[in-house]
């Protein structure tokens, strides 16, 4: 059995009452694990997989993969899931981030970031009106997506965001860099406008 920090990147259905979750962990990177009955009303770790939080997990492996053993919410976030814009804002980064980490990837910084990402969206809704805080989010995202790049190596060193006039095309331009660096389509949740390719 094993026993690490986490935090649930996505969740995707796998049979009527179970769920594939993918996992950002502290000491193994990149997770996909099995959560049996997770999708059940009666169900405990249910809550806890669909919630914001930094979590205790225990898992075990099995010949089918990783499977759940037992959770627990050691830091949670309730004023991020309970606000549509900051829980938007959160889940966009977190599924974005499992579309380009493969299994296994470890970073020390690529945690840190995570854990980061959740203070800065409670601590915006905490300190501001909730207008100020859709707009300081807004920024939060810009910066989140920045760090991702430079944690991956992919930052470009002629990055230049002084000739941003405005917001949308900032997202344009972010998005375009993303784009070009990891060589797929990016969204992120904080589009001022939908970019045509």
């Amino acid at each position: 059995m094993y026993t690490t920090e986490a935090i649930v990147l996505k969740t995707m259905p796998m049979g009527e009452a179970d769920e594939l979750v993918s996992i950002y962990t502290k000491d193994f990177g990149k997770l996909r694990l099995r959560a049996r009955s997770s999708k059940k009303i009666t169900t405990k770790q249910g809550n806890f997989i669909h919630s914001m939080a930094i979590l205790s997990c225990n898992f075990v492996s099995t010949r089918a993969g990783y499977l759940f053993s037992g959770i627990k919410s050691i830091r949670g976030y309730t004023d991020i899931s309970e606000d549509i814009s900051a829980s938007a804002y959160v889940s966009s980064f977190f599924t974005l981030c499992d579309d380009i980490f493969y299994d296994g990837q470890k970073d020390e910084e690529i945690w840190q970031l995570l854990c980061n990402v959740l203070e800065e969206a409670r601590g915006a809704l905490r300190e501001n009106s909730p207008d100020e805080a859709r707009e300081y989010l807004w920024r939060r995202e810009k910066q989140w997506l920045l760090s991702l790049l430079a944690i991956l190596g992919l930052k470009p060193k002629n990055l230049n965001l002084d000739n941003v006039k405005n917001a949308r095309q900032l997202d344009i331009y972010l998005q375009r860099v993303m784009q070009n660096k990891l060589e797929r389509k990016i969204e992120f949740f904080g589009m001022k406008a939908t970019v045509s390719q």
